[in-house]
């Protein structure tokens, strides 16, 4: 079996480290604050002139935060 090696974390990995939280607070703070504002339908998908021929439920913002939100968790696990 292969020892594991701990490797530091540097300043500049940890600068990283803590803007990828702080802009995953922002993703998931966003939603919450301007979801009052949000129209009932929201364009989901755009044909090939920019129109909207898709729409979804004003719910469907919250999969982006979930979305980073688990990347973030697998990104951080890996590192």
């Amino acid at each position: 079996m292969r020892p594991r090696v701990k490797v530091p974390l540097t300043l500049t990995d940890k600068i990283l480290e803590g803007a990828a939280f702080f802009v995953l607070l922002t993703l998931i703070v966003l939603p919450f604050l301007y979801f009052q504002d949000l129209p009932e339908r929201i364009p989901s998908h755009y044909n090939h002139l920019g129109e909207p021929d898709g729409f979804s439920g004003e719910g469907i913002i919250f999969s982006l935060p979930a979305i980073g939100f688990i990347l973030y968790l697998g990104m951080t696990w890996l590192n």
